[in-house]
């Protein structure tokens, strides 16, 4: 049995990448007591998304080790997020 690495979705938002590049989806949302945001290239695949947390980000933390999460382990449940979203926008 696998633990939920997201235990709540605070938002979800599609950008445009500009005029050529490929779409994502940011989303915001907790990990435990921790807040978080991932960024999701579903097109390109489960290597194409990123963790972060927001806090750290907040004192300007983005140093590999310190700031870093394994988006392999979010990808899955991020992803049926997304498709939650784009089910209720289409």
């Amino acid at each position: 049995m696998n633990e939920k690495m997201v235990t709540k979705v605070m938002e979800v938002a599609y950008h445009r990448n500009g005029i050529v590049g490929d779409g994502f989806y940011v989303i915001t949302f907790m990990q435990k007591r921790n807040r978080m945001v991932g960024i999701l290239f579903p097109e390109i695949g489960q290597c194409a998304c990123s963790i972060l947390d927001i806090d750290l980000l907040n004192k300007n933390v983005v140093t590999f080790g310190k700031n870093s999460w394994r988006g392999d382990r979010y990808y899955d449940e991020l992803l049926e997020v997304v498709e939650e979203y784009k089910n209720k926008y289409k």
